[in-house]
């Protein structure tokens, strides 16, 4: 489900890749380059920025059928989710579409059927741990503590399940004490990530404000449900799935038609 700007469908492929452009902008998803040319859709969203609290709008009501679009990519060399780089690349083929009306009464673009695709996605684990060691220091700030580093590893014991554990070092006045940060990631069959067995520990006083600074947020991440497989169309189901870890976390899917 791709945003439109505004209430109107539009009549050209040139007016289409426009209102496609600025309805992904309106959602706080600044497109480097959108195209339709030649029966495909390419969005490119290089350098767009999204958190754990973007929306894309849902389109309920059918309204029309849709530009006869037979393959989409949609790439990404990054995207920045909570500033970390994540680099992502999808691929449709044999794409049917329709223009549906959200509840605000936006339109958008459905990708309603696709014959086949694949999704590819990766983080550096520098990047990953970076990420976690600003977390770490947003939280721990709000408690006077300053974090000093942060050490994360990651396993892959399945393709759909990820252990992680990280070692977050912390200074208030001249006391250094360490946390302990763990958890693991599962990936289902339709591409949601959910995060659980979420747990911090640590001794002392320091250590108990980096805990309970930390707390909320993992609570927070525990509720939410990710869904990487938003953008694919209907009709396809998740043939091959799998989480890897080298240099990077990496998440590799093919997707067939049901």
């Amino acid at each position: 489900m791709i945003p439109l700007a505004g209430t109107s469908i539009p009549s050209t492929a040139d007016e289409l890749a426009h209102s496609l452009t600025e309805g992904l902008r309106a959602c706080g998803l600044a497109p480097r380059e959108v195209t339709v040319s030649e029966g495909r859709l390419a969005i490119d969203l290089t350098g767009a920025e999204i958190s754990r609290t973007t929306r894309l709008p849902v389109g309920r009501e059918r309204i029309g059928a849709g530009p006869e679009i037979a393959d989409v990519a949609l790439r990404a060399e990054p995207l920045l989710f909570e500033k970390a780089p994540v680099h992502l690349r999808v691929r449709l083929a044999g794409v049917t579409t329709e223009f549906a009306r959200a509840a605000d009464g936006i339109v958008v673009l459905n990708l309603a059927q696709a014959a086949s695709g694949s999704v590819d996605a990766h983080i550096l684990q520098a990047n990953l741990e970076a990420a976690v060691n600003a977390l770490a220091t947003e939280a721990a700030a709000k408690q006077g503590v300053q974090v000093k580093s942060t050490q994360l590893e990651i396993e892959a014991p399945t393709s759909r399940r990820l252990v992680f554990r990280a070692t977050v070092t912390a200074k208030a006045f001249v006391m250094t004490t360490t946390v302990k940060l763990r958890g693991e990631v599962e990936l289902d069959a339709e591409l949601n990530a959910r995060f659980a067995n979420l747990a911090v520990e640590g001794e002392g006083m320091i250590a108990g404000m980096v805990e309970g600074a930390l707390r909320p947020r993992l609570a927070e991440f525990e509720a939410r449900t990710f869904a990487l497989g938003a953008l694919v169309a209907g009709g396809l189901r998740v043939s091959d799935a799998a989480l890897s870890v080298d240099d990077a976390l990496r998440l590799h899917a093919t997707l067939a038609g049901a």
